[in-house]
């Protein structure tokens, strides 16, 4: 077990609902959903909305709840992450870890009696993948955990599709895509801002093991490689007006400020960036689901 090697940072302890991660929660949920009105349009079933969004919270803040159980140790020696419940004691990792599988086994388990066999195993593998292959093996041993471990977040568009669909198509994995390719700039900008914490508590990211050249070299490659897959995704098949306006819209100042990080390199660039980022992944799922409404099903 790691032993705190710094001063505790002036805070306070946070609340339980923290254990969920509010704002990763958000953003799977939301990439489920939106995928699923995708595929159907004005004609999805708004019961079918309710229940994918009941199973996404259960198994995704199951997900996360375990994450934070694994990772107890290692946030207590981050400034940014100490006062989590569980490194600040006010959780005990029992109780918490009861309630993640409890959580992660009831909204599988409803996905698979309210959709389908497929939905519930591709949530599963999602769950598992988050917990197991980047928690447990990628984020302590590589500086591409972030990178692997993104491929998770491919899972949430293709839970949703398979819902409504009953089965896999490509452009709920173009919509994961986009999301893989989101998390590395994301996740590496926010990094940039705590390389010491993550070194502290010997987290291999990429800024302690690349440095701060090769990781905003990183993250401009990563930035470009997303507004285009975005891009294309308007141009496949059918072309999608609405969505692509979009997609070029929100693209655009995310990868400016990208390209002004590579070439300044300052805290406050790199914090603009992961608000960016955030706001831009929310909102492009937002477009895909006004398009479909506006224009019809992607499927």
């Amino acid at each position: 077990m790691a032993t705190p090697g710094a001063a505790r940072a002036e805070g306070r302890p946070q609340g339980p609902i923290a254990l969920i991660k509010p704002r990763v929660l958000w953003l799977l949920v939301l990439s489920g959903l939106a995928t699923a009105v995708v595929a159907e349009g004005r004609d999805v079933d708004p019961v079918q909305l309710l229940l994918l969004l009941c199973g996404g919270l259960l198994s995704v803040a199951g997900a996360n709840i375990l994450n934070n159980v694994l990772d107890r140790d290692r946030d207590s020696l981050m400034e940014r992450t100490m006062w989590r419940p569980l490194p600040a004691g006010t959780v005990g990792p029992g109780a918490a870890s009861a309630i993640g599988v409890t959580a992660g086994a009831a909204g599988i388990g409803l996905l698979w009696v309210a959709f389908n066999a497929l939905t519930a195993m591709l949530s599963l593998l999602g769950f598992l993948f988050y917990i197991l292959v980047y928690t447990v093996l990628l984020k302590p041993r590589t500086p591409q955990n972030i990178v692997i471990g993104g491929l998770a977040g491919m899972l949430p568009p293709l839970v949703g599709w398979a819902a409504v669909e009953g089965s896999l198509a490509w452009r709920p994995a173009a919509i994961g895509l986009i999301i893989v390719l989101w998390t590395p700039p994301h996740f590496w900008s926010l990094a940039l801002l705590h390389r010491d914490d993550y070194a502290r508590a010997g987290v291999p990211m990429l800024p302690v093991v690349g440095g701060e050249r090769v990781t905003r070299d990183r993250i401009v490659a990563y930035s470009v490689l997303m507004v285009a897959a975005s891009t294309l995704l308007a141009l496949g098949g059918t072309v999608r007006p609405v969505y692509l306006a979009f997609a070029l819209g929100l693209g655009a100042p995310v990868l400016a400020l990208s390209l002004m990080l590579y070439a300044r390199g300052t805290e406050r660039l790199a914090r603009a960036l992961f608000k960016a980022s955030s706001a831009y992944l929310s909102l492009m799922l937002m477009a895909m689901v006004l398009d479909s409404i506006v224009a019809g099903p992607w499927g």
